[in-house]
C-alpha cells in the first residue's frame, strides 16, 4: 500500500496540530510559572519590608534612650558619675603569659620554635615572653 497525496496531507496536518498543541501547552505552563514567580516576588518584597521594620525596631529598642529609663525604672540602676568610671588597660603579654607568671615556654605550652620566633621582640626593647 502506497500513501497517496491526501494521506500525506493528513499526516502533515496531524503533525502540525500536535506541534501546535505542544506550543500552546508550553506557553500555558510558562504563564502559570510567571504568575507563581510574580506572587513569590511580591511575598519576598513584603518579607523584606517586615525584616527592615523589625531591624529598625530592634535598633530602637537597643538604643540608650530606651535602655537607660528601663534600667532605672525596672532594675533600680543609675548612670555612674565621672569619678566612678575606671578604665582598665590590658598588658602587652597578658594573653600569652600563664596565670603563674611563668613564661609559656617554661610552662611547656609552646614549642621552642615559638620562643625563637618571639625572642626577636627583645631587640626592639620589649620584654621577652620566654626565659
Amino acid at each position: 500500500m502506497t500513501l497517496r497525496g491526501r494521506h500525506w496531507v493528513a499526516i502533515w496536518l496531524l503533525g502540525f496540530l500536535v506541534m501546535a498543541a505542544l506550543v500552546v501547552w508550553r506557553q500555558t505552563d510558562a504563564l502559570a510559572t510567571a504568575r507563581q514567580l510574580k506572587a513569590l516576588q511580591t511575598t519576598r518584597a513584603a518579607l523584606e519590608a517586615t525584616r527592615a521594620a523589625t531591624a529598625a525596631a530592634i535598633r530602637l529598642a537597643r538604643s540608650r534612650e530606651v535602655l537607660v529609663p528601663l534600667a532605672e525604672s525596672r532594675l533600680g540602676l543609675r548612670l555612674p558619675l565621672d569619678s566612678e568610671i575606671v578604665i582598665l588597660r590590658a598588658s602587652r603579654w597578658s594573653g600569652r603569659v600563664s596565670l603563674s607568671r611563668r613564661s609559656p615556654c617554661s610552662a611547656g605550652r609552646w614549642t621552642s620554635s615559638w620562643c625563637r620566633a618571639t625572642s626577636g621582640a627583645s631587640a626592639r626593647g620589649s620584654s621577652r615572653p620566654c626565659g
